[in-house]
This record gives C-alpha cells, structure tokens and sequence, in this order.
C-alpha cells in the first residue's frame, strides 16, 4: 500500500555554536570522530519553505508544518504547484518508488511579496530546490552532536540531486548561485566561524543566485552541511545584517567564568534545600496549590530575590555581576523546574496505575 498523503518534515536547521557544542562533546566519548570535516554550503534564500513530496500513488505540497490545499495556501505556493502538475505528473510517472517510499524536494518559494528586504524578493515568485530525500518511516527527528536528524531520511547525494533536478524537476535549484567548500577545524571554532563569516558578508553582499537573473543586491547568508555515518549534518550562518543575534561561540576565558559561576551558583545558590523551600512557597500544595509549568517563572524569581537576601555578601566578595549570575540561576532553577514537573506526574501516573 503506498504512502499517503502526509507532513514530511524538514528539520531544523541550527546555529554553528550548536554544531561546535555537539560535535565536540561527541570528540569526547568517540576516539574515531575525526576534529577536521569538510563541510559544503548553498546560498540561504530569504522567502518561505516548502516541499513537494511524492509517493507511488500521490503528489502534494507543503509548507514548513502541513500539508497545503489551494483553500488553505502559503503565500500561493500549493497554486504554483498545481500549475506545474502536467510537468510533475510526467516526472511521478518516472520515478517507480516502493511502496514505502516518499521522494521529498525541500526548497524555498520566495520572490515578490513573500520577503523583503534581499535583492531575490524583485524577481517574481519562484522555487528553488536545494535538498530531497527519500524518506520512508516518519518518527520524531533527535538531536545528535548539535544538529536534528531523521535515521530513515536517506538524502540524496550531490551528483544524484543534480540528475533528478535537471532531468525530472521544471525548476531550478539553489544550486544555480553555485556552492561553497570549506574544511571545518572543530578544535579551533572561532577560527573557524570567522572564516566563515566573511565568506557568508560576501554572499549578503551580492546575492548569488538573485545574480543569475539579472538582480544585483543583498543575500541572506549560507546553509552548510556535511556527511557522516549515513546522516546529514546541517547548520546555517546569516550576514551581520539578518543576523537575529551573532553566531556567539565562547572564547575560552568567557568558558572559565561560566564554569566558576555555575559552581557557585550550585553551591551557594541552587542549594537543594533552598530549591525545595522555593517549590514549597510556590506550588503551596500544603493549601491545595497544584504543580504547574505556567509557575515556572515564579519560581525562579523566587530563588534569585532570596539568594540576593542570603548572598549578597559572597557574590560580592567574589566580584561576581549579579545580572550574569541571576542568567545562571534562572537556567539551573528552570531545568530542575521542570525535572520536578515530570518527576511528579510520573510518580502520580504509577500510584494512579496501582490503585486501579
């Protein structure tokens, strides 16, 4: 029985720290990992995602997170594809996929009225491919060495991309601005990031890809990627102007210091004893309150006002910024929050389960 009609995720792409995070924790426990990796890197387009997926017996759109009718489009991408339909149906036709299987082309609609401000938004609306997988079991995807991947994705290597774009697809892929190349020294990140900030400002300087159809103008920045173990590894860097937020890796000194306020505020602050005090005061279960993921900042709020009424003398004896170290607690006092929260239900579920 073929595949239906359904939500094929793409996933998410992260920031370089969080590869650098990842992949270095993972050089820790496997002596194998190499510290060198040759990543690639395609032009990151500024417009909105999209798919269009193909089983053995149907043909769909989507956006980021479902499945687009006519009725209910994004930004008129379902209408473009079923204007190519005729052409899609030929390729379909061609394809001869298993039963289990589902041929996914992931790209960017973009052009007029879908996103300002890049020289790609003057040209009229297009799609631009620049992965696809053949995808067969859909779970959840997991985060591994600072990256989300899906096992049962199998993406198509480069050389088979470019055969089924120029030999089955009536559009164009991102490719057309060209590729960028680059070896990734994972013991030297912010070597690495600086590098590669520069090489991503050219592309915002000049879109290579709007380039090709005679639009000359600012980019967004690059997607890189890279292939280890049968999984694909993805993240993405923005020029200095789109950048949300920089691509913030530590110097090794900033590392010292985070680690001295984390022991500190372990130790001093984030006491047990001064966690429960603050679940007690919080949830108020003694008087019928009940355990609530909507207290969370309550209860931190908690932690930090009594930590600044019984260690102000010790935070400024160590000449630590209380703002830097109020960030510390709220993320120590947040996580066992929230370990709490599940450790409760998990307990009441089990004692639940006796009773019945």
């Amino acid at each position: 029985m073929s595949q239906p009609v359904q939500m094929v995720k793409f996933q998410n792409i992260g920031q370089f720290r969080s590869t650098v995070k990842g992949y270095t924790r993972a050089m820790e426990v496997v002596d194998t990992m190499p510290t060198t990796v040759e990543v690639f890197g395609t032009t990151k387009l500024h417009g909105t995602h999209g798919a269009i997926c193909f089983s053995k017996d149907h043909i769909w759109c989507q956006s980021r997170e479902r499945v687009l009718t006519e009725e209910k489009d994004n930004a008129g991408f379902c209408k473009y594809v079923n204007s190519i339909m005729p052409e899609l149906t030929k390729a379909h036709e061609a394809m001869a996929l298993a039963d289990d299987e589902i041929l996914a082309v992931y790209g960017e609609w973009c052009g007029n009225k879908i996103a300002k401000g890049t020289a790609i938004a003057k040209l009229s609306k297009k799609f631009f491919a620049y992965e696809a997988a053949i995808c067969k079991s859909l779970d959840e995807p997991v985060i591994l060495a600072g990256s989300e991947y899906n096992h049962s994705y199998d993406w198509l290597k480069e050389n088979h991309f470019t055969f089924v774009m120029g030999a089955w697809m009536p559009f164009d892929c991102v490719q057309v601005g060209g590729k960028f190349r680059f070896t990734v020294d994972f013991t030297k990140p912010l070597e690495m990031l600086e590098s590669m900030q520069k090489i991503t400002n050219q592309v915002e300087q000049e879109c290579p890809v709007a380039k090709q159809y005679g639009e000359v103008g600012i980019g967004e920045g690059i997607v890189w990627y890279y292939d280890m173990d049968g999984v694909r590894w993805r993240f993405k860097i923005k020029g200095d102007k789109h950048a949300s937020h920089g691509p913030r890796i530590r110097t090794p000194e900033e590392e010292e210091a985070l680690r001295v306020l984390t022991a500190f505020a372990t130790e001093h602050c984030c006491t047990m004893s001064r966690l429960n005090q603050a679940w007690d005061e919080v949830i108020n279960e003694k008087n019928g309150g009940l355990p609530d993921i909507k207290k969370t900042g309550e209860f931190v709020k908690w932690i930090v006002k009594d930590t600044i009424k019984e260690e102000t003398d010790l935070i400024k004896e160590n000449g630590f910024d209380q703002r830097a170290l109020n960030r510390v607690i709220t993320f120590i006092g947040r996580n066992w929050f929230i370990d709490k929260l599940d450790e409760d239900a998990n307990l009441k579920a089990h004692t639940d389960s006796v009773k019945e």
